[in-house]
């Protein structure tokens, strides 16, 4: 199973997003979220 790499790492991002959650800045999160949403997209597509 393989694939060209998204435009953004999916780990990385999730890592971003566990981040923002030990520090809840509610901007940064729905941030973040959208960003991991937008690499999973970008994975399955």
């Amino acid at each position: 199973m393989s694939f060209s790499p998204p435009k953004c790492s999916l780990s990385e991002s999730f890592l971003t997003l566990i981040g923002k959650k030990r520090e809840p800045n509610q901007a940064s999160i729905v941030e973040a979220v959208l960003k991991f949403i937008n690499c999973m997209y970008s994975v399955v597509l």
